[in-house]
């Protein structure tokens, strides 16, 4: 059965090293596993990170970014390092 997994620890502690064990013995093992670094991120693009954005040029023509989430289709998304600001953020974006 497939079910997401949360894996808690302070930084050192092998929380993605885990993750990618997991993930090559999963149904999921030839699918990527892509690596989402909140820490990486100012607090307003966490969303963008996550699903992707879509951008209308000049010229009315829309170019698309993928978001980690497509990215990760078909394998495993490791979602690292989100800060309590970043989710609080995220939260008021999706209007929760």
């Amino acid at each position: 059965a497939e079910s997401p997994i949360v894996l808690e620890g302070e930084m050192g502690t092998g929380r993605e090293t885990l993750a990618r064990a997991l993930h090559k013995r999963s149904s999921r093992a030839k699918g990527p596993f892509v690596v989402f670094r909140g820490s990486d991120l100012p607090e307003d693009t966490v969303a963008r990170g996550l699903f992707g954005s879509v951008t209308t040029g000049p010229d009315g023509r829309t170019t698309g970014q993928p978001g980690d989430i497509e990215l990760a289709e078909g394998g495993t998304l490791f979602i690292d390092d989100l800060s309590i600001r970043q989710i609080q953020r995220f939260d008021y974006i999706c209007g929760n």
